[in-house]
């Protein structure tokens, strides 16, 4: 009865809710992009970013370690091409290319 009709309701309520996060987080991903503080934080970037992989997460679309780091290093952008900035980069795309969590501790402390 009235049960069965709001636990079936409520299902895919939740169901919709998730798919839209996942869309929204995909655009997320699509879109995002650092280039200097005054734009964004780099920690803003950086919790933006994870809060999309995370909506992924919750729709099954998860990650790599390898990939994660990969997009991050996308995102950055050095329009003023600092050396230590692009070695940084290229750091973590080879030193920390299968650790994401090492790999943003790691270019924060370049960055910030």
């Amino acid at each position: 009865g009235r049960g069965a009709m709001l636990a079936l309701r409520n299902h895919y309520e939740r169901d919709a809710e998730l798919d839209l996060q996942a869309s929204k987080a995909q655009q997320v991903l699509d879109t995002l992009v650092y280039t200097n503080e005054k734009h964004m934080t780099f920690e803003a970037m950086i919790t933006k970013l994870n809060k999309a992989n995370n909506a992924l997460k919750r729709q099954g679309q998860e990650f790599m370690e390898k990939s994660k780091v990969e997009q991050l290093a996308k995102r950055i952008k050095n329009p003023s091409r600092d050396i230590q900035i692009t070695v940084a980069i290229e750091n973590i795309r080879e030193i920390h290319k299968g650790d994401y969590m090492a790999a943003t501790q790691y270019i924060t402390t370049w960055m910030a």
